[in-house]
């Protein structure tokens, strides 16, 4: 099964090897760009449709890498560039668990200087067999201790 892409499979070239520079800009909110609404729908479904065993009443927090970053580097005093502005929505369910929606003000796209990243990629690993069109996959990881904690990344 498929849910959201899947990690491609290292298949390390012939050395030496050149790498393309990348020709596409990327949005830094890419789910929410491409699908208009915050990921965590399909997540929570993918979790679902995987058939993971999660007590969702013991969750405390469920979160993304992202928003997490945002906040540390506010709770350190660190975020003083205007691109580091951001939002995060809290929401409460049921008892006690906090959803944590890290909000794009505006969609930023790096078009300056892509990079090599993209294509570094395709040259150094394969696709998993239904998942040729991927774009992209997420993990997601359970923190427990204290508090336990879904992050996706």
């Amino acid at each position: 099964m498929c849910m959201k892409g899947s990690p491609r499979i290292w298949s390390p070239p012939t050395v030496p090897f050149n790498v393309a520079p990348d020709t596409r800009a990327l949005a830094t909110e890419h789910n929410e760009y491409k699908l208009g609404s915050p990921m965590f729908e399909s997540v929570l479904a993918a979790i679902d449709v995987v058939g993971t065993d999660v007590t969702w009443p013991e969750v405390d927090l469920v979160t993304n890498r992202r928003a997490l970053r945002h906040l540390y580097r506010w709770l350190d005093g660190a975020n003083t560039n205007a691109r580091d502005n951001f939002r995060i929505d809290i929401d409460v369910l049921g008892d006690g668990t906090m959803l944590f929606s890290e909000v794009a003000r505006t969609f930023q796209f790096h078009d300056q200087s892509p990079g090599y990243g993209v294509q570094f990629e395709i040259e150094t690993t394969d696709a998993v067999p239904g998942c040729e069109t991927s774009k992209g996959h997420h993990r997601i990881v359970q923190y427990v201790s204290p508090h336990s904690t879904f992050t996706e990344f």
